[in-house]
């Protein structure tokens, strides 16, 4: 799978060939992390919203609204483990794959769940 992804960037990045690419990593992690803060933000707004409807709709049992109020702790644990990251300035490459990794999943599993 390496290769394969090895491979698409050195077709995309082939007018770059000379150039250190590696330099923009922190660049782009600071920018993902900055946008991951909104994107938490408004992601517990909707899943807050979600759950309230839906309780609305199928009565208030646990089971509709537990996995929501996991999905807005874990919203709520990226948005401050983001500000953190932003703040220290260290290994903004791993925090911003591991963050997004969550928030990404955390979506899909709601998603699996509704």
């Amino acid at each position: 799978m390496n290769n394969i992804a090895n491979k698409i960037n050195s077709i995309f990045l082939r007018k770059y060939k000379d150039e250190n690419i590696n330099r923009f990593d922190n660049i782009l992690a600071s920018g993902n992390l900055q946008s991951l803060k909104y994107y938490t933000k408004g992601g517990a707004l909707l899943l807050i919203y979600i759950m309230i409807v839906r309780s609305m709709l199928l009565n208030y049992t646990l089971i509709n609204i537990v996995p929501f109020l996991i999905g807005i702790c874990i919203l709520l644990a990226v948005d401050f483990c983001t500000k953190r990251a932003l703040k220290n300035g260290k290994n903004l490459l791993t925090y911003s794959k591991i963050l997004t990794t969550t928030f990404s999943v955390t979506f899909v599993g709601l998603a699996i769940f509704l």
